[in-house]
């Protein structure tokens, strides 16, 4: 026999076991019935092929005794030689020495895996009578290749008992002789059938009872008679208990007397018995989850292989318990009494106990005694109930049935829908017979509750189902409704003995159906050990889906062993890899296998791990503390012939947005993600995507369901989807990283688009976070909650209106030049416009060698620096080399400049402002530079050859103009000089009255405050600070939502439509405070110097387009902000930005300005706004 490479370096490795292994066969109690050649019995160095050969010779004598002696000094000569193992152990079997050959099969099984040792073992299984355990390992043959099992599982569901050799027959022991070889073969015939066949079971009751085993005998035939309802199961089971007579009078009389002998006249499976039950399946007084296991794990163990022979202590206390635990669930069933259901449940849970672990056990009697035969007896009725539980466990256990349900079907004495198909009904017309009944039974009945009805009478139903009657109902529910298909499958729960490819076709059902976890379930029925290679990949594509990764990566590991040219599979697990182990450790598992390393390296986050990725090269470091990227590479010579890499176009998915910025470099830019932010994206496919899962570097950080899009896409085919992830990135380091969008599709498919992006989870400085909304901050949030939950939870923002482009002095400035003579001659002007605007600043430039003596004339500069710049003949355009960048980085990093200018308005110089590190920066052409903090372009038009019509210095002169009015930008304040209060006066104000204005409206519904959280501020004014309130809406249909019944009448104004401009100016002039969405009014009452509130929506930002001068600007800190969405649906969140405003909030900063007369000038403090954290 020869060893497959694997199981050869086991042998080498386990020697000393095999030497034990041969050792405790030479223990066992073989009694010698020939002498062996004494040339057999030399020393076993000497000749082990005379050895085997003599041992050969006995086997083909048919002297299995002797050969099995034989083969075991051939062992104790060569113990590498599994062959001979497998040889000790045939002869053993065919010796009948069953529990011996065990132990023979089992020790080979654990060393290596063989498809032929598996084969011996299910035909000693077999001939001792452990059906299930045998096809198990002919089965499991077959898997590992060895076609002579194919007959044996084919043949399996003709098996006889007459196969099974219990042994020779033996002296009596204890007096009692041996027992009939046909009661043994009447109990190993209630081994054979998955599910429990009456007859045979009463059959082999008879005999126990018959051979003075009276308890156990019964416990057979009550056993058979068990289920819930069946008037015809009752009347042949009363007639049997009438028949053998062994049954005490009490049961008679209970039987004779019970509830199916009044029902038994009854038409069966009538309309009015399924309105009974359908009314209790109705009727519930708590709310269950969908979200089960198939069965009790108790109930459902996974069998141990090879299988445990049981010990006859283990079997004697069985046999005391067992009947007893058979019998208080016999008659729970069967007689009548109050608490029937809960007696049921009872009595189950108690037989689960007894028979718990019976999974991958078997028992092979020794001998024909009547001991034996008791103790098998007890093995196959203990097997035949645990089996029988785990069967109907969705009936007693599952938490959809409880006792009041449960006694109403035992009430009932009938299944209601197996009557049906027995009658010959379709799946279908039953179906629709069940739905009809039960959107019957009760009026307004919502879609949870008709599922929840179904699922409960299904699991009261379908133990009784055969696999084909669960698989009918599942075509008609699939194609109806999908939630009931799944329920039917979940409530009913799935069969161990069914095939793998039945399973395999019921799980990718209910992957079609989106039934991931239930579809998993059904592939968990596999057993692994003998699964196919399509099974195992079905297994693990469905666990990846739900995010059971390391179970996808365990099994797709293995399917690669097995497979390792496959291409999918090594795609699959370099995509799924990342979530559950590290790159490098990945990689060193992995650098060997060129297969494996050219599937990642089609991963940029393996090429980044590799060091191969040319963003990485392009990014190297130049010195300890700096990056190619913290310098201009743009504008390095050394980089001038790289060019952007072209990704392919993805016409299905489009990435809106994604992180805070772009990080650009020569050729390439990338996204900048911060440590909380966000990504935006669409999906139209034509299969549906369910999920977002957002991966950085291969590990999920973030995942999100889709919400779908119709405005605008009502008549197209293809499904459209937006969806907003927040990531944490906090535990990413910062660097260069790929992030992955992985859209997973409905039926376990998949896309995904890959980009790179850099991470930066560097703190900003205060004036920044604090400015921007974009920016949040999770530090001290709960982090067991989610990022949506934790931003939730913070509070509004709270802004002064007032605002400046440089919060703080301007006092060091750069001035950047460095071009031509006649180029610097021409700004001069516009410099010294500079000084004049900042006076008491200091001022230095950055210049070509050859305007130095210029600019050191004109006085301004306290430092002239230059820069060294190579003109390229052929690129026309000047470069500067990254030692030049380098020290201009080390040069002005410590001079700490406010503001660096740029005033050439082409393209070659603005990089250089970046080697300044100045707080704010400033040149022309602000689209191609934008993370410039000021851009603007000057044009004039010559109409004649469209060329620039004004000399250059005066462009430049206009720039600084503009660049001065920004910085030194005040807000105007234009108050109206012809206030009537008299206007007013239809409105229902009074001359001099204090009121408020709250404008509702907005062009945009995404912009709109929800008009109940104006009513509820509308409450709190009046009512804390009693004062009136004027509630202008757009539209009549907004009055419907305004439920001000309980206020006085007299304080609250409201008002719908237009008036003229003159009243409406006049109103927001006048008013105490306004409070309004980013609208046109809110801008307007700004203009005229009224205190405003602004609730500001996030789709703009909030710097740009809050009010100017007055009031505050109440918002929210969310990732995506300024996403300038127009419709609600396309934000993906439902505006949290805006929805998640509170009125108190608002309310607080009201209080503020009318009480304390706020001054705009600060930002007010939570203690003043009354707002905590909390909120």
């Amino acid at each position: 026999m020869l060893l497959s490479q694997e199981s050869s370096g086991k042998v080498l490795d386990q020697m000393k076991r095999y030497r034990s292994i041969s050792a405790k066969f030479t223990l066992l109690s073989l009694r010698r019935q020939r002498s062996v050649d004494t040339a057999a019995q030399r020393d076993p160095g000497d000749n082990v092929a005379a050895l085997v050969a003599r041992a050969d010779e006995l086997r083909d004598k048919r002297d299995f005794e002797a050969a099995a002696e034989a083969y075991q000094i051939a062992l104790r000569a060569d113990p590498k030689n599994l062959g001979l193992f497998v040889q000790l152990g045939n002869c053993l079997k065919d010796a009948n020495k069953h529990a011996a050959a065990l132990r023979a099969y089992s020790e080979l099984i654990a060393i290596e895996d063989n498809g032929d040792v598996e084969l011996q073992l299910g035909h000693l299984l077999k001939i001792t009578g452990n059906f299930r355990s045998a096809l198990q390992a002919y089965r499991r043959s077959r898997a590992l290749g060895d076609e002579r099992s194919v007959p044996e599982i084919a043949d399996a569901p003709h098996w006889r008992s007459e196969v099974v050799i219990v042994g020779e027959p033996l002296p009596a022991l204890d007096g009692g002789g041996d027992a009939p070889l046909s009661a043994f073969h009447a109990i190993f015939a209630c081994n054979l059938d998955e599910t429990p066949d009456r007859s045979r079971f009463q059959h082999a009751g008879s005999y126990l009872v018959k051979h003075g085993m009276s308890e156990l005998g019964r416990a057979f035939c009550e056993f058979a008679s068990l289920g819930v309802g069946g008037v015809a199961n009752y009347q042949a089971h009363a007639e049997f208990v009438l028949e053998s007579g062994v049954w005490p009078y009490s049961d008679v009389s209970e039987l004779t007397s019970g509830q199916f002998t009044r029902m038994s006249s009854q038409r069966v499976g009538d309309r009015a018995q399924l309105r009974k039950i359908v009314l209790a399946c109705l009727v519930s007084d708590k709310h269950e989850t969908l979200d089960r296991e198939l069965a009790t794990p108790h109930l459902s163990g996974e069998a141990r292989w090879p299988p445990k022979g049981m010990e006859a202590t283990q079997l004697k206390l069985l046999s005391k318990q067992l009947p007893v635990s058979i019998r208080s669930l016999y008659e729970a069933i069967w007689f009548t009494r109050a608490g029937r259901g809960q007696a049921v449940i009872e009595a189950v849970g108690s037989l689960a106990e007894v028979t718990q672990g019976m999974a991958g056990c078997i028992f092979m009697p020794s001998d024909r005694s009547y001991k034996q035969l008791f103790l098998c007896a007890t093995f196959i009725l203990a097997g035949a109930v645990s089996r029988w539980l785990v069967a109907s466990a969705s009936r007693f256990t599952s938490p959809l049935v409880n006792p009041a349900l449960l006694e109403e079907l035992l009430s009932v004495g009938n299944n209601p829908i197996i009557e049906r198909i027995e009658r010959g009904r379709s799946y279908a017309a039953v179906f629709y017979e069940i739905e009809e009944a039960i959107y019957g039974a009760a009026e307004k009945l919502t879609f949870d509750q008709v599922d929840m009805a179904m699922a409960r009478l299904f699991a009261l139903c379908l133990p009784e189902f055969r696999p084909q009657d669960i698989d009918g109902f599942l075509d008609v529910a699939a194609g109806q409704a999908t939630r009931t298909a799944v329920l039917l499958v979940e409530a009913s729960g799935i069969d161990k003995s069914r095939t793998e490819a039945d399973l395999l076709s019921l799980a990718q059902k209910l992957k079609s159906l989106g039934a991931f976890h239930l579809a998993l379930q059904v592939m968990e029925r596999i057993d692994e050990e003998i699964a196919t290679t399509h099974a195992l990949v079905e297994k693990a594509l469905i666990s990846k889906v739900l995010g059971n990764f390391p179970q996808a990566v365990r099994l797709l590991e293995r399917c690669v062993r097995l497979d390792p040219q496959n291409e999918f599979l090594r795609r699959e697990l370099v995509m799924v890899l990342p979530e559950v182990e590290s790159l490098p450790s990945i990689l060193a598992r992995y650098r060997t296998d060129e297969i494996f390393m050219a599937s990642a390296r089609i991963r940029a986050c393996f090429r980044i791990a590799l060091q191969e990725e040319r963003e990485v090269q392009m990014d190297a470091s130049v010195s300890d503390d700096l990056r190619v990227s913290d310098l201009s590479p743009e504008l390095a010579i050394e980089m001038r012939h790289h060019s952007k890499r072209r990704t392919a176009d993805r016409e299905e998915i489009l990435i809106l947005a994604a992180g805070s910025g772009w990080r650009r470099g020569v050729g390439l830019s990338y996204r900048v993600l911060r440590r909380v932010d966000f990504v935006r994206a669409q999906s139209a496919t034509s299969v549906e995507v369910v999920r977002l899962r957002v991966r950085i570097d291969g590990k999920t950080v973030a995942d999100t369901a889709g919400l779908e899009l119709s405005h605008g896409f009502e008549s197209s085919s293809l499904k459209h989807k937006i969806y907003n992830c927040w990531l944490d990135l906090s535990e990413v380091p910062t660097g260069l990283h790929e992030m992955q969008l992985y859209f997973e599709e409905h039926e376990a498919g998949w896309r995904a688009v890959q980009e790179l992006v850099w991470v930066d989870t560097s703190e900003l400085a205060s004036h920044d976070s604090e400015s921007s909304l974009a920016l949040v901050s999770l530090t001290g949030a709960d982090s067991a909650a989610s990022v949506s939950e934790r931003i939730a939870k913070m509070p509004s923002v709270v802004l002064r209106a007032a605002r400046t482009l440089a919060s703080d002095p301007i006092g060091r400035i750069l001035i950047v030049r460095a071009d031509q003579l006649g180029d610097t001659s021409q700004s001069i002007p516009a410099i010294l416009k500079m000084r004049d605007a900042f006076p008491e600043a200091s001022f230095e430039c950055l210049t070509s060698p050859g305007n130095v003596e210029l600019l050191d004339s004109i006085g301004v500069f306290d430092h002239v620096h230059t820069v060294e710049l190579t003109y390229d003949i052929f690129e026309k355009r000047r470069y500067a080399s990254l030692n030049e960048q380098l020290r201009l980085r080390r040069l002005f990093e410590p001079k700490q400049f406010d503001l660096a200018i740029d005033l050439s308005p082409g393209f070659e110089t603005q990089n250089l402002l970046r080697l300044t590190c100045a707080r704010h920066t400033a040149g022309f052409k602000p689209r191609e530079f934008p993370w410039m903090t000021f851009g603007a372009d000057v044009c004039t038009h010559d109409p004649i050859n469209s060329k620039e019509k004004m000399p250059h210095s005066a462009m430049i002169l206009s720039f600084v103009a503009a660049l001065v009015a920004t910085l030194r930008y005040k807000p105007t304040i234009v108050e109206r000089r012809d206030l009537d209060w008299s206007l007013l006066a239809p409105l229902g104000v009074h001359a001099n009255e204090r009121f408020a204005v709250f404008h509702t409206g907005a062009r945009l519904e995404v912009q709109r405050w929800p008009i109940l959280n104006f009513v509820a501020l509308t409450r709190l004014v009046i009512s804390r600070l009693e004062m009136k309130v004027v509630l202008l809406t757009d539209h009549e249909s907004v009055l419907h939502d305004i439920d001000l019944a309980d206020v006085d009448p007299s304080m609250v104004v409201r008002n719908v439509g237009k008036m003229t401009f003159k009243t409406f100016d006049t109103l927001l002039s006048l008013c105490s405070v306004f409070v309004g969405n980013d609208s046109g009014p809110k801008h307007l009452a700004a203009l005229r110097g009224t205190p405003v509130v602004s609730v500001h929506a996030g789709r703009v930002n909030w710097n740009e387009w809050g009010q100017d001068s007055t009031g505050y600007v109440v918002a929210r800190r969310v990732p995506c902000v300024g996403c300038g969405v127009e419709l609600a649906e396309q934000c993906g969140r439902a505006m949290p930005c805006l929805i998640d405003i509170k009125p108190e909030e608002v309310f607080a900063v009201v209080s503020n300005i009318v009480t304390q007369g706020a001054s705009n000038n600060r930002l007010l403090s939570e203690s003043e706004l009354g707002v905590g954290a909390d909120q």
